[in-house]
């Protein structure tokens, strides 16, 4: 029997299903949760977004596809309408838009959401050790 749980507290919720990882992908609810998880020592992928934008929702199937490809990057989500302080800081200009940070080195970003493009700079900044 397959045993389903979801796990969550207040910067994450993760969906999780007989104790195996389908994906995760972070929400961020604060500007300490952003700052706390970009400085984590993995590679970590910054997707900033809106619930307004068509095409930040066609890239969130993209992305929770990409987590589980790459169970040792954090995925993160940050709503530029709830968090507009860090979207200024961090330069958005347009969404979606993705920021790579490791250990809190900002390493690429990437404007819009082109799946092999993405998929090029995360493999690129987990293969470096």
């Amino acid at each position: 029997m397959l045993v389903s749980r979801i796990a969550s507290n207040l910067a994450t919720r993760r969906c999780v299903t007989g104790f195996q990882r389908r994906f995760v992908v972070t929400v961020i609810d604060t500007a300490d949760d952003y700052k706390s998880t970009i400085s984590k020592n993995n590679v970590v992928v910054a997707k900033f977004s809106a619930s307004w934008c068509k095409p930040c929702q066609k890239a969130k199937p993209i992305v929770e596809e990409l987590s589980k490809e790459y169970s040792e990057v954090n995925f993160v989500d940050v709503d530029v309408d709830n968090l507009p302080q860090i979207a200024d800081e961090e330069g958005v200009k347009t969404i979606p838009f993705f920021k790579i940070y490791k250990g809190g080195k900002f390493l690429d970003e990437v404007i819009g959401c082109d799946k092999t493009q993405l998929k090029d700079i995360i493999s690129k900044h987990v293969a470096e050790k």
